[in-house]
């Protein structure tokens, strides 16, 4: 096993430590999840502006910025999305329903880079179906209030999101992808501030700058792990040990989150864990036939 395989599993518990600080944040720091990401777009400008000033841009055809910047844009819709639902639900249930993606993943990788995942990869995706209708009917026991648009969104984007990463490693540097990224998404998160309310709540908001910056060079390291990941490795793979992620996410909750007022609604362990197995056993079947 390659070294750089470290990227790989790096990435979804990077991911993991985010979206549990996320959560944290959204329940007990911000007035409102767009005025927020409007910091946070503010932040990847930052950021993408800073990473980009000690890269070269030499020799880089226009051609090769496509990707990155409709990285960018996926990624900029991702983010408005992702703290809609964080701010109304459990981080278990946002991350759990997005990480149902690797399906995405696994359908245009089979159909554009040509890879085959046999029958027993498509048993995995049966699984991982399996488990995210056993969170949605949980959720909906529960009368959690994310909407169903949310629910199919998510996966969608985050799967385009990192099968186009793949595709942008054939032809940019992965520094240069990431920089881009930032920027370009930054750039379109900020106009959030034209709707009403975030106007009225973005002068609140602004005072978590500092730790936007913080949380968001976190989320940028590893964005930078799934590139490197994916420069390294078939997406199928990459995208199936996003297993890890919900299960980390999961069990910090549980151990952490449920103990502070607020954050947590629903406390319950074990429904939400049948739902995390079923997607966590297809994921490692995928990987599998990946492996082998």
């Amino acid at each position: 096993m390659s070294i750089t395989f470290i990227f790989v599993l790096l990435a979804p518990i990077t991911y993991g430590l985010v979206n549990i600080i996320d959560k944290y944040f959204c329940s007990k720091k911000i007035r409102n999840p767009f005025s927020y990401a409007v910091v946070v777009g503010m932040a990847h400008i930052i950021i993408g502006t800073i990473i980009a000033s000690f890269l070269s841009w030499d020799n880089i055809p226009a051609s090769a910025l496509i990707y990155p910047a409709i990285i960018g844009c996926l990624y900029a819709a991702m983010v408005l999305i992702y703290y809609y639902a964080l701010f109304n639900e459990d981080v278990s249930e946002v991350v759990a329903i997005d990480n149902s993606y690797p399906i995405i993943v696994a359908i245009l990788s089979f159909f554009i880079l040509h890879e085959n995942i046999g029958v027993l990869g498509y048993i995995a995706l049966a699984l991982i179906i399996l488990g995210v209708i056993n969170l949605e009917k949980r959720m909906e026991k529960i009368h959690l209030d994310m909407k169903i648009w949310v629910l199919i969104l998510m996966p969608i984007i985050t799967g385009l999101q990192e099968f186009i990463i793949k595709l942008s490693t054939e032809s940019i540097s992965e520094f240069n992808a990431l920089a881009i990224n930032s920027l370009v998404a930054g750039t379109i998160i900020i106009f959030a501030i034209f709707l009403k309310k975030t106007r009225e709540d973005f002068h609140h908001d602004i005072k978590n700058i500092w730790f936007a910056l913080l949380n968001e060079s976190l989320t940028v390291l590893a964005i930078l792990f799934i590139f490197l990941a994916m420069k390294y490795y078939p997406a199928t793979i990459v995208s199936a040990f996003d297993a890890i992620g919900p299960l980390f996410v999961l069990l910090i909750e549980k151990v952490i989150l449920t103990k502070i007022d607020g954050v947590t609604k629903d406390k319950a362990l074990k429904p939400k864990l049948e739902g995390v197995l079923l997607i966590i056993i297809g994921f490692v079947m995928m990987t599998v036939v990946g492996v082998i």
